[in-house]
C-alpha cells in the first residue's frame, strides 16, 4: 500500500541570519529536494529572520522536517502536519529553552490526547487539580505557546493565517478515551468520545487558507 501525501507548513519564527541557508539545507534534505525560503525581518528579535514554507510530501514528513531542524541555539520554529485519511496530523513547536514539543492534531487543529497521556497525567496528579493543571499544561505544550505567540503575532501580515485557536491548559482539545474515567475529575465521559474543554484565550496552530 502506497504511503499516503500528506502536506503542511514550516513557520521559522526566529532564525540568525547566518543559520538561514543551513535552515534551508535542511529542509531540502528531509523533502528530498532543493527549497527557498522568502525570509523576511523578525521585528520582535531585531536581527533575525523569519519565513513560513508550505511543503507537500508521504505523511510522516513533518516530524522528518522537526528532526532536521531542531538542536540550533536561537532557532524558534513550528511544523505542522494535516492528517490524512489513513494518518494523523501532527504540530511541533521548537524553542532554544525548552526544545521540542510534539502533539497530534485533528482535520481542524485540535490538539488531541491519547488515552495514555490522559492517565498517566491524572496519576501524577493524585487527585490535586493544580498538579493535574501544572501536567496538562506540559502535555499542550502551554510554555512553548506562550513563548512563541508574539513571534507568531508578527507574521499576521502573512499570506498564511490564522484558521484555528487552540486555549491555553485548558484549551480545544480532543481527548480520544476508550476505558472509563472519573468525569468529575476532568469533565470526560466513557467511550470514544470528544472531550471539548473551555477555551480561556485564543492559542494559535497556523493552517493553509
Amino acid at each position: 500500500m502506497a504511503t499516503p501525501q500528506a502536506r503542511g507548513v514550516i513557520y521559522v519564527h526566529s532564525a540568525p541570519r547566518a543559520l538561514c541557508p543551513h535552515l534551508e539545507w535542511a529542509a531540502g534534505r528531509a523533502l528530498g529536494r532543493a527549497v527557498n525560503f522568502e525570509w523576511i525581518e523578525q521585528p520582535v528579535l531585531p536581527g533575525s529572520r523569519r519565513a513560513d514554507f508550505f511543503w507537500e510530501g508521504p505523511a510522516g514528513t513533518g516530524a522528518a522536517l522537526a528532526t532536521a531542524m531542531r538542536g540550533w541555539e536561537h532557532l524558534r520554529f513550528e511544523v505542522t502536519e494535516d492528517p490524512t485519511p489513513r494518518s494523523d496530523g501532527g504540530r511541533w513547536m521548537h524553542t532554544p529553552d525548552l526544545g521540542i514539543h510534539y502533539a497530534q492534531t485533528d482535520t481542524v487543529g485540535n490538539l488531541v490526547i491519547g488515552e495514555d497521556r490522559l492517565l498517566a497525567a491524572m496519576e501524577l496528579a493524585a487527585g490535586d487539580f493544580r498538579a493535574l493543571e501544572r501536567e496538562m499544561s506540559l502535555v499542550l505544550g502551554t510554555a512553548w505557546d506562550d513563548e512563541l505567540e508574539p513571534f507568531r503575532n508578527a507574521g499576521d501580515d502573512s499570506a498564511i493565517v490564522w484558521l484555528h485557536k487552540v486555549g491555553q491548559a485548558w484549551g480545544n482539545v480532543r481527548a480520544v478515551c476508550r476505558t472509563p474515567i472519573d468525569s468529575d475529575r476532568i469533565g470526560a465521559t466513557t467511550g470514544r468520545r470528544q472531550v471539548n474543554t473551555p477555551a480561556p484565550g485564543p492559542r494559535s496552530p497556523r493552517l493553509m487558507r
